[in-house]
Parts: structure tokens; C-alpha cells; sequence
């Protein structure tokens, strides 16, 4: 009899995360459909007689576990040779635009909960959480191609080479980290014109400070993952070194552009000093050299 999954007998942990997220993968994917529903249900009645929150939430949880899950999938699969693909890096990065939307997505339908009653339109709300469904249903049918390639075999690569950090999480990291770079950044423009027409209160900028810490939270914890490899390793290679060297010659280029980006930011607020700009330079400073330091090392990592 001929096996389900195709795959070296160690790697028992990543066979249980594959079926694990396989029928999370086809869960969610069937309420994408239900919160679609709802969503229209509720733009059609302005004021209804109930919120129907309780399906959406639970749609929230199944999310939550789903990336979770996804993740871990990745982690073993990483370790185990996953080589990097269009699809593997279509897969992460819509995977980490839904986990970011997650509480994005939280806030939105409290808002609009918050206006019902007052039949108040919220259409931004609205367009964000249909853009939100869109991404979703982007990851889980590259989830889904993704989980059946690793359980075929068909999507991991044996090496001989065994850096450090593993090329094809290095180079996913990289990617992670451009996507979240300029997500922030959209964000903090986005946050910065917004609070020229709010009062500037300080609730409202340590919400703002929230979102930015979900937004960089998954390149961040790629990163935090490959630096506890490269602490533990005693020996380093030739190919561990030319790593080495790319960080060092990125982030010195990511210092020196940061220079003019934060001197631009600097002449925007200054013809209005106390202005939310100057509330915003930490995100600012963050998201740019972020976005950055990454393209800096994934276009010296494909130069090779």
C-alpha cells in the first residue's frame, strides 16, 4: 500500500503539523465562505436585530490556531529541506498579511458594531474587510497546494549543505521581512493623515504603537528563530560567513538611507511642531530600515 505522505520516517512532527493544518486549512476555508455571508447580510441591514458576532469570532479562532499551526508546519518543513518556491513564498506571505488582518479585522467589525445603530456607513471598514476574505482565500488554497506538495515529498529538496540558517527560511525571512516593511510603512502614513484629523490623545497612539508591534511580529519572530541557530552553532562555514558578511554590509546600507527618509520625515512635521509626525518617528524609523535592511539582503542572497 502505497503512503499518504511521502516522507523520510524522522519526521513525525511535521507529518502531524501537515494533517493538523490540512484540516484547519479546509475549515477555514469553508468559513471564509460563512463570514462572506454574514458580511453581505449585514451591509444589506443597516440595523439589524442582532449582530451576528458569535460566527465571526469563532471564525477568529479558527484563524488564530490555523497560523499557528501553519507555522509550526513550516518550522519542520524548513528543517527538513523545503525548497523555496513561487508557491512556498505566495503561501507565507499571504499567510502573514491574514495573521496581521487578524486583529485588524477585530477592530474593523467593533467599529461597525459600535456605528450600527446609528446606520452609519463605515466603508472603509467594509473595503478592508472584503480586501481581508480576499487574502484568506489566497492562503488557503496555496495553503492547501502547499500541504499536498510537502506530503507527496515533492517540495523538499535533500542537501549536502547545511548552513547555519537554512537558505530557503533565510531567503523567506528576507521576503517577510520587505512585506512587513511596507506594510508598516503604508500603515504609519495611513495612521499620520488620519490623526491630522482626530485629536491626538494617548490612547490613540498607543493603539497605533499596538498595530505596528502585530504588524513586525512575524519577521520578528523568523528572525529571533534563526539567531538562536546561529548562537548554538560552534563551527561556521564558508557559506555561514558570506551570511555573516551580507547582515553587516545590509545593515550599513540600511543606516545610510535611513538618513535621508528620516530627514524627509523631519521636514514634513516640521512646519507643524507637536503634530502627529512627530508622535510617529519610531514607526517611521522602524518600518523604512526594516523594508530596507530585507531588499538589501535578498538581492545580495539571489546575486549568490
Amino acid at each position: 500500500m502505497r503512503k499518504l505522505i511521502n516522507l523520510p520516517e524522522p519526521d513525525n512532527r511535521l507529518k502531524t503539523s501537515l494533517i493538523t493544518t490540512l484540516v484547519l486549512l479546509i475549515l477555514s476555508s469553508m468559513w471564509i465562505f460563512y463570514d462572506l455571508y454574514a458580511y453581505l447580510g449585514m451591509r444589506a441591514n443597516p440595523v439589524p436585530e442582532e449582530f451576528p458576532d458569535n460566527g465571526l469570532g469563532i471564525g477568529i479562532i479558527i484563524r488564530l490556531v490555523l497560523y499557528a499551526s501553519f507555522a509550526f508546519m513550516m518550522f519542520y518543513a524548513f528543517k527538513s529541506g523545503l525548497k523555496t518556491s513561487t508557491l512556498t513564498v505566495i503561501c507565507v506571505l499571504t499567510g502573514v498579511v491574514s495573521g496581521i488582518a487578524v486583529v485588524l479585522d477585530w477592530a474593523a467589525l467593533v467599529d461597525i458594531y459600535h456605528d450600527y445603530r446609528g446606520a452609519g456607513g463605515c466603508s472603509m471598514e467594509w473595503t478592508w474587510l472584503f480586501i481581508s476574505l480576499a487574502f484568506q482565500l489566497i492562503f488557503c488554497i496555496t495553503g492547501l497546494m502547499l500541504v499536498f506538495n510537502l506530503m507527496k515529498g515533492k517540495a523538499i529538496a535533500a542537501t549536502s549543505v547545511k548552513p547555519v540558517i537554512n537558505e530557503a527560511f533565510y531567503e523567506i525571512t528576507q521576503y517577510v521581512g520587505i512585506l512587513c516593511g511596507l506594510a508598516g510603512l503604508t500603515f504609519t502614513v495611513f495612521a499620520d493623515i488620519s490623526l491630522h484629523e482626530w485629536a491626538s490623545r494617548n490612547w490613540l497612539i498607543n493603539l497605533i504603537l499596538f498595530y505596528c508591534l502585530v504588524i513586525i511580529l512575524p519577521w520578528l519572530l523568523m528572525v529571533i528563530s534563526w539567531l538562536l541557530k546561529f548562537a548554538r552553532r560552534v563551527e561556521l562555514s564558508m557559506y555561514d560567513e558570506k551570511q555573516k558578511h551580507d547582515l553587516e554590509l545590509s545593515g550599513l546600507t540600511a543606516w545610510l538611507v535611513s538618513i535621508p527618509v528620516m530627514a524627509v520625515v523631519f521636514l514634513f512635521d516640521y512646519p507643524e511642531p507637536g503634530s502627529a509626525t512627530g508622535f510617529l518617528w519610531l514607526p517611521y524609523y522602524l518600518f523604512s530600515t526594516l523594508f530596507i535592511f530585507s531588499l538589501s539582503l535578498l538581492l545580495r542572497f539571489r546575486k549568490g
